[in-house]
């Protein structure tokens, strides 16, 4: 487990009450990384802030104290102990873009899957998508399409995805026809020759004109 640099067990100028505990915090720094919370603190609408009391409604404290962590200075580093579902969903809801970007970070280090795909989607991971489609439209799409989780991703990234391959694939047998003039190649598991290689070229072109 992390070393936690931040108990939030002294009191400050602000109390996060989460299942019944006290997580106490500061004011300026909970305002500064999340616009959510700073017009809670803002607001003469929101009564418990004038008690200066934040409740926090079904939301577990070990996932609250996690993000409080890596919102404050010199706090925890991202990890494979670190809850990274539980953190990109309260980023999302408190709209932290330090905690977004963190995890971003962490999962642009990993090997792209469709699950991590559908995370990037979810969670408007730019970075993360762009990496995970320029890793798929290198690989064969079938394997991809009869993936359990394929019709999860989004028209659009399914688009950027057949684009992804079509490019691909035409950069391959533009350098197949010149290189292996009249020979059989193999690309993904699969045997064309030099006439099958000007057709898919053909096709693909018709594609993206489409």
């Amino acid at each position: 487990m992390d070393k936690k640099y931040w108990e939030f067990n002294r009191k400050d100028d602000l109390t996060i009450l989460v299942e019944d505990e006290e997580l106490y915090v500061h004011r300026f720094i909970l305002a500064s990384c999340s616009p959510v919370f700073n017009v809670m603190l803002e607001s003469d609408d929101f009564v418990e802030t004038s008690k200066n009391v934040i409740p926090l409604l079904n939301k577990k404290k070990e996932n609250i104290q996690e993000m409080l962590n890596y919102i404050y200075p010199f706090g925890n580093k991202i990890s494979d102990q670190t809850n990274i579902d539980s953190l990109l969903v309260l980023s999302r809801e408190y709209r932290i873009n330090k905690i977004k970007n963190l995890c971003e970070e962490y999962l642009l280090q990993k090997t792209p899957t469709v699950d991590l795909l559908i995370t990037a989607q979810e969670f408007d991971l730019e970075r993360l998508i762009e990496k995970c489609i320029e890793y798929f439209s290198e690989k064969a799409l079938e394997p991809l399409q009869n993936h359990p989780k394929y019709n999860e991703l989004s028209k659009e990234n399914k688009l950027k995805l057949a684009k992804g391959q079509n490019m691909v694939l035409r950069k391959f047998f533009e350098n197949a026809k010149t290189k292996f003039h009249n020979k059989t190649i193999s690309y993904n598991g699969y045997i064309y020759t030099s006439i099958e290689i000007e057709s898919k070229k053909m096709r693909i072109n018709k594609e993206d004109e489409d």
